[in-house]
């Protein structure tokens, strides 16, 4: 014969005891533990205010009002003003672009009441900022080897046959026209399409690795609208990657920027000094 007492169930440790007859009765107890909680891994970031809808609305619309005002000017200002160089011309376009795309980032901004804080430009350390030179020097080195390494074990196989022409070289005032652009746009307006709005939207969805990579992936393959080669994307993935690394530990834009304006003044210096030396 078996007696089963009521248990409690208003413990925290569920405690059943058994009485059983077997020529002399003793109780046996059974102690079960409650279930642990489930061990979930939650995003570290918050969930932004901004939808994808509204970081495509703010990027497509801002790059295409930036691109309408540079096909003006360049249509229209060598017959207005003579005596600017076409690569003028096209450095304000470029320019234009990049302040079109942050125009609109600032209207979806206006739209849910925010502020630029709200997407990394906040203050920060000094020193942060300081690094960053040291840093893309650095990075430049590791990125030449990566593009050395690609090309050479990609070799031709991404160029299509075409009959070698000689490149032409250009003035030096035509290069300096055509490299300004990519030191005062893409340094703040890629941070903020990147790092500024896409990262925190992916860290509030995803662990920080998998935003890291997404958005250097990302941020390397858009360069491919520039014209870039394809070798040139593995030395673009580390640089994205280090940037996202630079906005997970600092939360701000600012290093980033830094880091980014850095490495394009590099590798500017790097075009520009042949025909400075020539």
């Amino acid at each position: 014969m078996a007696i089963a007492p009521e248990s409690d169930t208003g413990s925290e440790t569920e405690l059943s005891t058994t009485w059983e007859v077997t020529g002399t009765a003793h109780p046996v107890i059974a102690l079960t533990p409650p279930p642990s909680p489930e061990v979930t891994t939650q995003p570290t970031w918050p969930r932004p205010a901004w939808s994808l809808l509204d970081m495509l609305t703010a990027v497509i619309g801002g790059s295409g009002l930036g691109g309408i005002i540079a096909l003006t000017a360049v249509l229209l200002l060598p017959s207005l003003v003579p005596s600017w160089p076409l690569s003028a011309v096209r450095a304000g376009g470029a320019l234009a672009m990049s302040a079109g795309l942050c125009f609109g980032v600032w209207v979806m901004l206006r739209r849910h009441a925010l502020s630029w804080s709200a997407i990394g430009l906040r203050s920060v350390d000094w020193r942060a900022i300081a690094l960053m030179p040291l840093l893309a020097l650095a990075l430049a080195i590791v990125g030449g080897i990566c593009f050395v390494v690609v090309l050479s074990v990609v070799g031709d196989a991404i160029r299509p046959a075409s009959p070698e022409i000689p490149p032409t070289p250009l003035p030096l005032v035509d290069l300096v026209w055509t490299t300004l652009p990519t030191l005062l746009g893409p340094p703040v307006a890629e941070e903020v399409t990147f790092r500024g709005l896409l990262y925190p939207w992916l860290r509030g969805r995803v662990a920080a690795r998998w935003a890291v990579v997404i958005t250097a992936g990302l941020f390397s393959v858009s360069h491919l609208l520039y014209g870039i080669s394809l070798p040139l994307l593995a030395p673009l993935f580390v640089l994205g990657l280090l940037l996202a690394l630079v906005v997970e530990r600092t939360r701000s834009l600012y290093p980033a920027i830094a880091l980014h304006f850095s490495y394009n003044v590099i590798a500017a210096a790097l075009t520009l000094l042949p025909a400075i030396l020539v």
